[in-house]
């Protein structure tokens, strides 16, 4: 039995015992059965897996389902549901995708699709308690061809390292927000791959893991260090796609940004990271990180995102140009053309809050196909950079 506490996703040392565990119960299983056969404890292994890998199916069209509302994408939430789903909110039930969509559309979206400016839904979707559902044992033929019994057991393997590739994604995804936190960057830049690629925001990407650790450390000074403010970095309901394989993995994750100082008033801010992994050398390493920010922001606690207001009329052009240290970026955003168009430090007019900026996607809607709007499969740098894909450097770009 698998059970996720509210808002809190396994960890890689829990996953690895659920593993474990799942690996015990199928070998002891024919250990304790004297009639079990290979054929039997294969099944096992195989069920434990699958039912492992529902969970984090589940918890996919949760987190889309969130990512969606963000932005007021209501058919594509709708889209998520069942034929004949049940919609309750309150009092209320709303039966059907076809009304449910209607529901969304009129009651939330005011018949429009998208955010009117200075509007914001950061819908957080959590679950008290999921679990897969239990399965009757089936019958199987004990009497199994070893080339059909060897293919069973690949299956298993391959299904298997996709629960350990979302599993390793999570975790090295939530170290990146840890050493950023503490301002580690000499630890931040070994969790990425020897070819990785690192944005840093309102400048550019750096190509490798010598130039990322190059510009995070320029003066050589390595780990935590003293300061008088402190800026999170929180990745929260990830969106995470593994390839066949079970080798690399993208993940779209949401960032929420409060900030603190001693010295001035701050506030908080939100954006979304478009991230990719791979297992290089037994390790699950980062290969691309993006960020697209700032969705929101507040001037401050007190007012919260609505008190940012809109510039005056006639107020000069905001810019933002991320410092470099001295060491700019392989890849600036001024060359990355329409994948960074409003977006401060690359091209054309910025878009900044309370006006909403466009919303990019690297997967499909999970359920009916439908490809979004602003849809970016693979790494933002890859189309102008083609260097920096993983499918050049053998692995396989994940399904979208």
């Amino acid at each position: 039995m698998l059970g996720l506490r509210k808002s809190c996703d396994l960890t890689f040392v829990q996953f690895t015992f659920v593993i474990l565990l799942a690996l015990s119960h199928a070998f002891s299983f024919g250990a304790q059965n004297s009639g079990a056969s290979p054929s039997a404890r294969v099944d096992r292994l195989a069920l434990e897996v699958e039912r492992a890998n529902a969970v984090r199916a589940v918890k996919e069209l949760q987190h889309s389902y969130a990512q969606y509302a963000q932005f007021g994408l209501w058919s594509e939430m709708a889209l998520l549901f069942a034929e004949r789903a049940e919609f309750i909110n309150g009092e209320e039930s709303i039966r059907g995708r076809a009304a449910i969509r209607d529901h969304f559309l009129t009651k939330l979206g005011h018949g429009k699709h998208g955010l009117p400016a200075g509007e914001l839904r950061a819908r957080i979707v959590a679950t008290e308690r999921l679990l897969p559902a239990p399965v009757a044992p089936r019958a199987r033929n004990s009497s199994i061809l070893p080339a059909d019994m060897d293919a069973r057991i690949k299956e298993a393997e391959r299904k298997l390292a996709i629960s350990k590739a979302y599993d390793g994604t999570e975790n090295v995804s939530s170290a990146y927000g840890d050493y950023l936190d503490d301002l580690d960057f000499g630890e931040l830049a070994k969790i990425f791959a020897l070819k990785g690629a690192k944005e840093i925001p309102f400048a550019g990407f750096y190509v490798g893991r010598g130039s990322i650790a190059r510009r995070e450390t320029p003066s050589g000074k390595r780990g935590p260090r003293a300061r008088t403010s402190l800026t999170l970095h929180l990745r929260t309901q990830p969106v995470i796609l593994v390839a066949r394989d079970g080798r690399s993995s993208s993940i779209r994750t949401r960032l929420f940004q409060p900030a603190s100082s001693r010295t001035q008033a701050l506030g908080f801010s939100g954006g979304m990271y478009h991230d990719q992994a791979v297992l290089e050398n037994g390790s699950w390493k980062l290969w691309s990180v993006a960020i697209d920010e700032h969705y929101f922001s507040s001037p401050n606690y007190q007012g919260g995102w609505s008190a940012a207001k809109d510039p005056p009329p006639g107020a000069p052009r905001l810019t933002m140009v991320g410092t470099s240290a001295g060491y700019p970026p392989d890849i600036p955003l001024t060359v990355l053309g329409e994948r960074q168009r409003g977006f401060l430090g690359a091209t054309g007019d910025p878009i900044v809050w309370p006006s909403i900026l466009p919303m990019w996607f690297h997967y499909r809607n999970p359920v009916s196909g439908h490809v979004p709007e602003h849809f970016w499969p693979d790494c933002v740098t890859c189309t102008y950079a083609p260097y920096t894909s993983m499918k050049n450097h053998g692995y396989l770009l994940p399904p979208w």
